[in-house]
């Protein structure tokens, strides 16, 4: 696999990560772009793959939804909900 390939395969996984925490945690687009300083047409467009995401954007999104960023990068996060203490 070149770079390139390389690139969008962790993009992907990146998107379908982020779509199933927010989806399973109730969190919006607008909150998450609000989170990462960006428009909120700027994070629709990476949710729906238009868009490769910046590391610090990840670096924000891993923080918030308390995964590391390796997990948040490889996909391997359970979508549930955290527990309510």
């Amino acid at each position: 696999m070149d770079e390139h390939s390389e690139a969008r395969a962790v993009d992907a996984t990146v998107t379908a990560t982020v779509r199933g925490l927010a989806h399973s945690r109730r969190v919006t687009s607008a909150s998450l772009a609000e989170l990462c300083g960006i428009g909120t047409s700027q994070m629709t467009a990476r949710l729906n793959g238009r868009a490769s995401w910046k590391l610090r954007e990840a670096v924000l999104l891993a923080r918030y939804f308390q995964v590391s960023l390796d997990d948040l990068v490889s996909g391997n996060v359970s979508l549930a909900p955290p527990p309510k203490w």
